[in-house]
Formats: C-alpha cells, sequence, structure tokens
C-alpha cells in the first residue's frame, strides 16, 4: 500500500506526497481561529454576530490545541506504545484490553510518588480498556518495569483527601490463585485534573463493564429468560 502511495505522486513533488496531503485537514484546523478572528474584526462589537463569532472562536481554539496536543503526544509516545501493545499481545488479548489512540479519554501529566524518587515524572493515559503509566521524558530504549499497564475493570480509586491533588489508584489481580494488591500514589498539578481524572477512570470502568456483560439469552433464570417463578410450578404439579 505504501508503495502504491508513492508511486501515485509522479511529480516527486514533497507537497503532493501522500504524507502531505493527509496533514493538511490538520493544518486547516488550526488555521481556523485565523479565519473566525478576521471575520470577528469585521463585525460591531455588541452584534449577535459578534457574539457567534466569539463563541465559534472560543471552540476552534479548544479544538486546535486538542489537535496539536495530540500530534506532539503522538510524536513522543506512540513508538512506546506500540512496543507495550506487541510486548502485552497475549495479556491484553486474554483481558480484551485494547490500546488505540482513538480510544484515549484522558492524558495527563502526573507524579507517582512512591515510585523510584529519580523516576517520580510521568504521563497517564486513560484508554476505555487500560490505564497506562509511562516515564515523561521516555527514551528509546524504555526499560518495560518502568511502565504500568493496568486493566481498567480490575482497579479502584480512593480519594480520601478531597481538597488536596492527590490520590490512590489500587490495582487488584489474581495470579495462580493469590490475590495482590498495589498502591499508586498519583499527585495532579490542580485539584481540577485530579476531579477530571477520576471521571475519566469512572466513566472507562463503567463502559468496559456494559461492553464485557454477559448478554441476555433468555437460556436461564439468571439471564431473565424465565417468566415463571419455578418454586411455584414446583408447588403447582405437587
Amino acid at each position: 500500500m505504501l508503495a502504491s502511495l508513492e508511486a501515485a505522486n509522479c511529480s516527486k513533488e514533497q507537497h503532493c506526497s501522500y504524507e502531505s496531503r493527509m496533514i493538511r485537514p490538520v493544518q486547516r484546523v488550526v488555521q481556523y481561529p485565523l479565519l473566525l478572528r478576521a471575520i470577528q474584526s469585521c463585525c460591531d462589537q455588541d452584534s449577535l454576530h459578534a457574539k457567534q463569532v466569539e463563541v465559534a472562536l472560543q471552540k476552534m481554539q479548544t479544538l486546535a490545541e486538542y489537535v496539536n496536543e495530540m500530534q506532539r503526544v503522538h510524536e513522543l509516545y506512540a513508538p512506546h506504545i506500540d512496543v507495550l501493545r506487541r510486548q502485552n499481545d497475549v495479556l491484553f488479548r486474554e483481558k480484551g484490553l485494547r490500546i488505540d489512540i482513538r480510544d484515549l479519554l484522558l492524558f495527563a501529566h502526573i507524579q507517582w510518588l512512591n515510585a523510584e524518587k529519580s523516576m517520580q515524572e510521568y504521563v497517564i493515559f486513560v484508554f476505555h480498556t487500560l490505564i497506562l503509566l509511562l516515564p515523561r521524558n521516555a527514551r528509546r530504549d524504555l526499560k518495560m518495569k518502568l511502565t504500568r499497564v493496568l486493566p481498567i475493570n480490575e482497579v479502584e480509586v480512593e480519594d480520601d483527601k478531597k481538597d488536596d491533588p492527590v490520590l490512590t489508584i489500587v490495582h487488584s489481580r489474581t495470579v495462580a490463585e493469590r490475590h495482590y494488591d498495589a498502591s499508586y500514589y498519583i499527585a495532579c498539578c490542580q485539584l481540577a485534573l485530579k476531579q477530571q481524572l477520576i471521571r475519566s477512570i469512572k466513566k472507562a470502568r463503567a463502559n468496559f463493564s456494559r461492553e464485557t456483560r454477559r448478554p441476555l439469552s433468555g437460556s436461564s433464570q439468571s439471564d431473565g429468560g424465565y417468566g415463571s417463578d419455578p418454586m411455584k410450578e414446583r408447588k403447582s404439579s405437587s
């Protein structure tokens, strides 16, 4: 496929390459605020049009910031995420996990307080099915022991200090019939970020539970498939 895309660029000019064409929509997104500012300058200050343009401008600025940030995240961390995906392929398939930027609910710079003092600066990613902890300044030769992959259905959030931007993520798992708990003390830069992180984790847990819930088959009473009460039936038959 890559060869076909390259062959389609007969002129061999950079601006005609498939990379250039694919990045064009993203570039246009960040140009919209400039267009809206130009339109805003032509509107009467207190007019309805000026207010509508102001609302549109705020939304487009937020979108442009998001696009730029996600592009930066992809450039910095996508290679490490790909390595993690390959190395944990068996685990992911067994537990129904999926690690994909399109499933990203939240990412943030945090401090992992109970990690080694020299390695407390981390980035936390909350995906639909898992939480990922990566060192903030991850190098190409990143050691996997410095990363953490936490299945979303195996974590609980403890928020004992409501006015403190610190929370605890408890990872509970069972291996060979033995139960293990690991606590991660996470410090956010702001209280609002902590609250958003908690909401994202709870949302991911709720969505994961709905996706993995056993469908109603109607084949047993535990599925709600029987409309009659077995006890009543036994009494009536006797």
